[in-house]
Parts: structure tokens; C-alpha cells; sequence
């Protein structure tokens, strides 16, 4: 660097383009989302371009400013494209016999399941020669479900399918793009076989729970694959509150664990260098194909890999670059992933371990025992840090104890992770290892007791206050303007720290004010939401009206709350006779402070949750007045099926009067709305656009609202 002006370059910012054009590549993504919601981010995304050309101009950096902006301009394409290709809106309510092969089966509540199934082919109901090959995943909720379908079947049945949105990042990640549903009794099951990786992770998950018992083996089986199926929920509790939630996703702990074995292996067979990198990455890759290709274990492998590939090379590794080229490679292919937490959780974890490693090597430690220590508790307290914006947004709750348990609890399994990998490997070969599982299940015992200690102590998990994304961003340009890449004279970083970690606390603050809502209103969330609607009063009361009681569901719906920063509901109503589980609600209950049920008596799931000590209203004949928020409910039924829901608010000025039409009805089904709703109604609003209001005649002096987020001031 020879003029001036890359001097001052230089003592600004140590320059990486593979981390900042991943940056941009995340940025230029995730605005697509906010354009779509607002054209006038249009405006914020020139800013973005202008803020990160001039600079380079000035300096005359034309191929980096050429780079840098074609890899966010890239990042916007990539983003419309996935949103508007990812599924087909026009299936959306149309009826087809479909068919395919069964990927996976969860069966969450007692005769109800989940089936995801790949291949689909959706035919005609006529019988026509007319057939769709679906892209992607079809994810079908099985009701009567008598466990009678396995991984492998050829199902058929006829269903009405439901286009996912890529927006709903849930769906996104499993490559889910249509949703449906059917009775048990009508899916027709062709017994099929199972693929090679299917196959040894079945003798694997039963070999692990045989020998070692269903709560190790639950523990080793997500170790392993990241598959919590297994997995004691209480356990799984217990593994996020003490803060070491994080070992059970296949993430750089466990990669990096496994190529220091299988490295240190290799070496002793004196392989050339060149044989074990390519041994290193068959393996890898072999790995990240039983794990699903998840972002952390693609991530890790990645980083890994260029790790090895440097040493091979006798070149040094650079570990932000590394992670730079990962993020790229992912979000090229899946570019809606920057939604997705399990991603942002990694890379925000990494990214911090990196910022923050650095400045621990200039401390000169001789004990390798301290050295450890100190080590593991940078990495810890590193990894916390990075992660609190996202796991404070997402969760709402804050691990308290999260670096003590990682301090004591990771040397354990590490040791416990390569113990039941090799011995897995080996037992797949020759079936009598699997008989040695005995070892590892000792530390998994001793990982059990210390994490159930841990999470047990007093505020052990605290409520924790959401950052916001202006606050997230000066979060993270904080570290790293505090990080060794930042290269200003100390008094002026110093400044420039402060000054930002100043106002990332005032815009937090900011964020975190209450929410007061002192206006009667409906709220209607589309599936990225959690399919839901949400009542507010004017005596600041919640109520979620038909929430989707699934893992995916309420945990949209969560991060909906949140992200309006709502942390306590008055009440859960429900006016269909879906299954509600008491078991899949109860952390959604416990976090927005145990609010009332409000549901049939008829309802199938009613006593179980009277079991469950929910505090439970029946409601009679579908309909009860809620006194508390001047609110009444009442669902219409035919045949047992739920196909509108009336909300009825007290308000000064009178009655408001809201209809809620759900999916697409019949010509029966409108006939009995017309029937029945022989008053005025003030708004109808329809969760399908494909249901035509006109058809509703009876319906006297109503608005017609459709949106895929509708609020509506009674």
C-alpha cells in the first residue's frame, strides 16, 4: 500500500471481501422482505449501495466497490426471486389426489401426525391424465392417525393444498412448499423401503436407545444428527435453561471435534497430506448429508475444510474469511436462511468467538490447564455475547448461568460426542461395539445431573428485553469496532466504542418500551406468523384467537408477540375442534403468563387441558362472553368442521361485529353462513382470497378486508 489514501484505509479497517460481501449478500436479502412490505425501504437500500460505493470511490477502489455492490445488488435478486418461485400461490385451495413418498413422521399429539412427504404428485380429482409434479416438500397433518404409516410408505389420498409462502423461514429451512391435510381413513399406504442413510440411522437410533436407554440415547441420537425426536422434552428444557441448548445442533463444536479425531487418526496411518484432506472432506460431506444439510453443520464443514486446505498449503487460515466464504456458499442457495435462528445463532456465535479470541492470544498463559480454562471460558462467554440480541429476540428469556455450565459441562461431552461417534462407525461395521455405549452414557448421566442442577437454581432463566434491529446492528458493529479488525489508534476506538455501545442502549431502550394499546382492534397474521388472529381491547387485554398448536405454529406465533412486544396474554380462545395439546402449549403458556383457555367443552382436547391445571373457560355451543375485554366468541360448524369465526367487541358506540371466513368454502358452507348471519356484520375478512364475498348476500353492510396482514380498528 503505497499512496495515502490506502494507508488511512488501512488504519480504518482490516479489509476481508469475503466477510463484508457476505454482509452485504445477508443485507441485500433481508430488505427484500421489508420492500415488499413498504416500497419506501427502496429508499434505505440506495442508501446502503451510495454507503458502501463512495467510500471506495474516494479511494479509488473501483473493483472493490464494483464487488461489494454487485454481491448486495445479488443479495436483493436472490431474495424476490425465492419469494416469488419458491411455491406455486395458484394451487392454493384447489383439491388433488396426491401421492408420494414419506420423508418423516411426527406424531405430536395423541392420533394426530405430522407427515412431510417428498416426490409429490398432484393429479386430478377427475381422473384426468393431468399431472403437477410439486416441487419441494408437502407437509400433511394426519388426523386419526393410528400409527400405521412409516418413512418410506407411498402414500395417496386426496387433499386441498395450501401454498407455504418462503416466508414462513420455518418451512423454508425443511424445504417445505405445500401444506394440506387428510383423515387417516382416507390415505391409501403402499409399504417401501428405506434409503441407505435412513436405514443406518434407524439401526443407529435403535441400537442407542437399547443400550443406552431412552434418555441418553435420546441425548446421543440428537448429539450425533441433531435430531431432538428422541429427546425427553423436560431434558430439552433443562438443556436451555441451564444455556447448553446449543450442543444438541450439530454446529463447529462438534465438526471441529471430529476432524482433530479424525486427523490425529489419520497421522498415524502417515497418510500424505493430500489423501487425508480429501478422506477429511468425503467424511464431512457424508456427514452433513445424515444431518440434513443444516446450516451450522455446512457452515463448520466449510470452515473446517479451508482450515485443512490452508495447512495442506502450508498457508495460513483466516478464520473471518473462512466464515465470510460459508455464509456466501449457503445464502447463494438458500437465501432466505438470514431469517432462519439456527442461522443467525451459529454465525453470530462464531463471529463473536472470532472478534473476541484474538484479543486473548496476546496474553501469555505456560499452564495448559489454565490456558484451557481460560480458553473455553472465552470461547463460552464469546458465544453468549454474540448470540444475546438474537436469543433475547427470539426467546425472550436469557440463560443466566449459561458460561458456568458451559465451562463444566463441555469437556464432558466433547469426550462423550467422539465417544459414541466412533463407536457408532465401528458398531455399524461390527454390531458387537454397540455394546460399549455404556462408556459414553456415563457422561451423558453425569451432563443430565449437572444440567438439571444448573437449571434449577434460582433465576436460572431471567426475561430477558428484545434489542430491535437498529439496536442488534450497533450491537455487533461494537464488537467489532472493539476487535483487533478495526484498526484505529486506541483513544480514538475507544471513542468510537463508546459512542456506539451508547446507541445501541438508547435504541434498545427505545425499543423496549411497553406496548399500551388503549383501542379495541383485530390483528390477522398470515402462516410466517403462526396463522393466528389477535384481539386487543381497550383496557390493554390480549386474546390470540385460533392459535396453531404445533412446534412451528406457536413458535411463529411467539416471535410475533415479541416482535410487537407483547409478553402477556389475557386469554387463548379457540373456536374449531383441532386437537389442542396440553403438552406442545404448556411452555407457550408458562411464557405469556398463564393465560385463560377459552374452548368447547365438546372439544376433544378439553379435558386434557383441565388435566393440565390450565386455568380453563368452556365455552358453550361454541359461544361465551369473555367479561373481562367486552369480547364475545362464537365458531360456526358444519359437520364437525370449524368454517367461520364471529367476534363480537362492546364498544361505546355499540356492538362491532367481526367475521372470520377460514380457507376456502363450499356452496353448503356458504349457504349456511347466509343463512345463519341474518344480522349486520362490520368487517369480513377472508383467510383465502379465493372464497368471493359476493356469494355471502345475506351479509348486510360488511367491509371486505384481505390482506396477508389486515389490522382492523373496531
Amino acid at each position: 500500500m503505497n499512496t495515502k489514501e490506502n494507508f488511512k484505509l488501512k488504519k480504518i479497517i482490516n479489509y476481508r471481501p469475503l466477510f463484508f460481501g457476505a454482509v452485504l449478500l445477508g443485507l441485500g436479502i433481508f430488505l427484500t422482505t421489508l420492500i415488499l412490505q413498504n416500497t419506501l425501504y427502496i429508499v434505505l437500500a440506495a442508501g446502503l449501495l451510495l454507503l458502501t460505493l463512495v467510500p471506495c470511490l474516494i479511494l479509488k477502489k473501483y473493483l472493490r466497490g464494483l464487488f461489494l455492490c454487485t454481491v448486495f445488488l445479488l443479495g436483493i435478486g436472490l431474495g424476490f426471486l425465492n419469494i416469488f418461485t419458491y411455491s406455486n400461490n395458484s394451487l392454493t385451495g384447489q383439491s388433488f389426489v396426491l401421492s408420494g413418498r414419506v420423508q418423516s413422521v411426527d406424531e405430536y399429539y395423541e392420533s394426530t401426525a405430522t407427515v412431510i412427504i417428498s416426490g409429490v404428485t398432484a393429479a386430478d380429482t377427475s381422473g384426468g391424465n393431468n399431472k403437477i409434479n410439486l416441487q419441494g416438500l408437502t407437509s400433511t397433518t394426519i388426523y386419526g392417525y393410528a400409527g400405521n404409516i412409516y418413512v418410506g410408505d407411498t402414500v395417496i389420498f386426496t387433499g386441498k393444498l395450501t401454498a407455504v409462502p418462503a416466508t414462513d423461514t420455518y418451512s423454508y429451512r425443511d424445504n417445505i412448499r405445500y401444506s394440506t391435510n387428510a383423515s387417516s381413513a382416507g390415505v391409501a399406504v403402499i409399504s417401501g423401503s428405506l434409503t441407505v442413510a435412513e436405514r443406518l440411522k434407524q439401526i443407529t437410533q435403535e441400537k442407542l436407545v437399547e443400550i443406552m436407554g431412552p434418555q441418553d440415547g435420546g441425548i446421543a441420537y440428537a448429539t450425533l444428527f441433531g435430531d431432538k425426536v428422541l429427546l425427553d422434552t423436560n431434558i430439552y428444557n433443562n438443556f436451555k435453561a441451564a444455556g447448553t441448548a446449543f450442543l444438541l445442533a450439530v454446529s463447529g463444536i462438534h465438526v471441529a471435534a471430529l476432524i482433530a479425531m479424525l486427523f490425529f487418526v489419520l497421522k498415524l496411518f502417515r497418510l500424505n497430506k493430500w489423501v487425508r484432506f480429501v478422506i477429511l472432506g468425503v467424511v464431512l460431506l457424508a456427514y452433513c448429508y445424515l444431518c440434513g444439510f443444516s446450516p451450522s453443520v455446512v457452515r463448520a464443514g466449510i470452515m473446517g475444510m479451508c482450515f485443512v486446505l490452508g495447512s495442506c498449503l502450508g498457508e495460513r487460515s483466516d478464520s473471518l474469511s473462512n466464515l465470510g466464504l460459508s455464509a456466501i456458499i449457503i445464502l447463494v442457495f438458500k437465501p432466505l436462511y438470514i431469517f432462519n435462528v439456527g442461522f443467525l445463532l451459529s454465525y453470530a456465535a462464531v463471529l463473536s468467538i472470532i472478534l473476541c479470541l484474538k484479543l486473548m492470544s496476546v496474553i501469555k498463559i505456560k499452564s495448559r490447564v489454565v490456558k484451557y480454562l481460560a480458553d473455553t471460558a472465552v470461547i463460552s462467554f464469546a458465544a453468549t455475547l454474540g448470540t444475546a440480541p438474537i436469543v433475547c429476540a427470539y426467546f425472550g428469556v436469557f440463560p443466566t448461568f449459561t458460561l458456568l455450565a458451559s465451562i463444566i459441562i463441555m469437556p464432558l461431552y466433547i469426550i462423550g460426542f467422539i465417544a459414541v461417534w466412533l463407536i457408532t462407525v465401528l458398531g455399524l461395521i461390527l454390531p458387537i461395539f454397540w455394546y460399549v455405549l455404556f462408556i459414553p452414557a456415563a457422561f451423558f448421566e453425569v451432563i443430565v445431573y449437572l444440567n438439571n442442577f444448573i437449571a434449577g437454581l434460582p433465576f436460572a432463566v431471567i426475561d430477558a428485553a428484545g434489542f430491535g434491529l437498529i439496536a442488534a446492528l450497533l450491537f455487533y458493529l461494537t464488537i467489532f469496532g472493539a476487535s483487533h479488525y478495526t484498526m484505529l489508534k486506541a483513544k480514538w476506538k475507544s471513542v468510537a466504542v463508546t459512542a456506539l455501545l451508547i446507541a445501541c442502549i438508547i435504541c434498545a431502550v427505545v425499543f423496549n418500551i411497553p406496548a399500551y394499546n388503549n383501542k379495541n382492534a383485530v390483528v390477522f397474521n398470515n402462516s410466517s406468523m403462526g396463522y393466528y388472529s389477535l384481539l386487543t381491547t381497550s383496557a390493554n387485554d390480549y386474546y390470540a384467537v385460533d392459535l396453531v398448536v404445533t412446534k412451528t405454529g406457536l413458535a411463529a406465533a411467539k416471535q410475533n408477540l415479541l416482535n410487537n412486544k407483547i409478553r402477556k396474554l389475557s386469554g387463548l380462545i379457540f373456536t374449531n375442534n383441532s386437537n389442542v395439546s396440553a403438552s406442545t402449549l404448556s411452555a407457550f403458556m408458562q411464557f405469556f403468563g398463564q393465560p385463560a383457555i377459552y374452548i368447547s367443552e365438546n372439544n376433544s382436547s378439553y379435558s386434557s387441558l383441565v388435566a393440565g391445571m390450565y386455568d380453563v373457560v368452556p365455552v358453550a355451543s361454541g359461544y361465551k362472553t369473555i367479561t373481562e375485554g367486552g369480547i364475545a366468541v362464537m365458531g360456526y360448524q358444519t359437520n364437525n368442521v370449524t368454517i367461520a369465526t364471529q367476534l363480537e367487541i362492546n364498544t361505546p358506540s355499540g356492538t362491532s361485529r367481526i367475521i372470520i371466513v377460514k380457507g376456502s368454502l363450499t356452496p353448503p358452507q356458504i349457504s349456511f353462513l347466509n343463512s345463519t348471519l341474518n344480522f349486520n356484520i362490520n368487517y369480513l375478512y377472508l383467510e383465502n382470497y379465493d372464497t368471493n364475498p359476493l356469494t355471502l348476500s345475506n351479509v348486510n353492510n360488511f367491509v371486505y378486508n384481505v390482506a396477508q396482514k389486515q389490522v382492523v380498528m373496531l
